[in-house]
């Protein structure tokens, strides 16, 4: 009959004892766990020791070698198949230069005879330990290993996946590269191993010229503050494109030195040529609005006015401040019928295109047109004026303003 015997005084490492003398278990489980922070479970033969190694969590396993229906050899064999850095210290009393060489060519962990006196459990206690603390070395190594694999796996995907360039590189010039990832070859036709190599000069064979000095300064002030940088230059891609680029980096420091600048450059290229085009159809909007012959006036949704042209402030003889700070139905305009009356609420301009144009979407054709009424200048005179309009909608197609072309009648 096999018996195990388990003690637990709250030590820090579990071992498995395989020990077919029951009170020779015992007696060592008791030393042990006064010698050393250890927390020992005694069985009498290996079979049952590898059931409880299968169920059980343990950190080291001692065993004697001579056991019933498996020696101890043949259960470090065993244990070996399935945990093959687990500490295993055979301890026996069967001690010769055969089972010491059989033992160690199973991979035993340490080797141990048996001597008379507590003494012997005091060294066994040590090397327990010893041989624990290689093994947790060992087992935290591991897990730093696969924790920075997986963060170098993930890091890969990351960089694999972004629209551009990841890189590291010196503080230098021509901005020698140390680092570049893949994207490199789509954004600039060279490979990493060019990049990184004598092959290709960053700031030479890249940059265009125009933009070197300019860059240099501004990362240098980046530098200087510790703060991160962000600039966009024109580039120069192997086979003679060219392309506008955004950069985002930073410095590395280590002791206030300055080891390397990390960032990430992408082809902004389209977003420019976008850019241009806005600023260009916003400029030629502009000079439309201020060289039209008839004035303008857009209203913000309160009535109030977002712009007027100078041909407005030509009609009404007034500065532009004065307009700005009016509102559609001020009385400073004294709004009048072509008969004469004073106009209603409902027949200003403003009014009536804001009630049409509620709840429609640019689809619509919604406008004013050919509403007279007359008006005062600031000099006192009263104009008779046509006004037309039409709404302006925003990017979710939702009314933003309202816009009035105004012409004098018979001028």
């Amino acid at each position: 009959m096999t018996v195990g015997v388990e003690r637990n005084r709250g030590g820090d490492v579990r071992v498995l004892h395989a020990e077919d003398d029951p009170q020779l278990g015992a007696l060592a489980g008791e030393f042990l766990e006064r010698e050393g922070e250890l927390a020992v479970t005694h069985v009498e033969d290996a079979p049952t020791a590898l059931e409880r190694l299968a169920a059980e969590d343990f950190e080291c396993i001692v065993s004697d070698y001579d056991m019933p229906g498996m020696t101890g050899i043949e259960f470090l064999d065993a244990v070996r198949e399935d945990h093959p850095d687990l500490p295993f210290i055979l301890f026996t009393g069967k001690g010769s230069e055969e089972v010491a060489s059989d033992a160690i060519s199973k991979g035993v962990t340490d080797y141990l005879q048996k001597e008379t006196g507590t003494e012997q459990y005091e060294v066994l206690a040590n090397r327990i330990e010893n041989a624990v603390d290689g093994y947790r070395t060992e087992r935290e190594l591991e897990r730093r290993v696969k924790q920075l694999r997986e963060s170098e796996r993930r890091f890969r995907t990351l960089v694999s996946n972004l629209p551009g360039m990841v890189y590291r590189c010196e503080n230098e010039r021509g901005w020698p590269m140390t680092f570049v990832s893949d994207g490199a070859v789509e954004l600039t036709g060279y490979t990493p191993d060019e990049l990184t190599s004598d092959a290709v000069d960053w700031g030479e064979d890249v940059l265009v010229d125009a933009n070197r000095d300019e860059l240099w300064e501004a990362v240098q002030a980046a530098l200087d503050a510790r703060e991160p940088f962000q600039v966009e230059y024109e580039l120069r891609t192997a086979d003679g494109e060219s392309k506008w680029v955004w950069e985002r980096g930073r410095g590395v420091f280590e002791n206030d030195e300055l080891l390397a600048l990390e960032g990430f450059i992408t082809d902004v290229t389209d977003e420019r040529r976008l850019r241009e085009d806005l600023r260009r159809e916003r400029d030629l909007t502009r000079q439309l609005v201020e060289t039209s012959p008839v004035g303008i006036m857009v209203h913000e949704l309160d009535g109030t006015y977002h712009l007027v042209n100078d041909r407005v402030l030509e009609i009404f003889d007034t500065a532009r401040e004065a307009v700005m700070g009016r509102t559609y139905d001020d009385d400073e305009w004294e709004l009048r019928t072509p008969d004469g009356d004073p106009l209603p609420e409902a027949e200003h301009g403003f009014a009536k295109l804001k009630a049409k144009a509620e709840g429609t979407s640019p689809s619509d054709d919604v406008r004013l047109t050919n509403l007279m009424h007359s008006v005062v200048r600031d000099d006192g005179e009263r104009l008779l004026v046509s006004v037309n309009g039409a709404p302006l909608y925003d990017d979710d197609d939702e009314l933003e303003l309202l816009v009035f072309t105004i012409q004098v009648v018979d001028e």
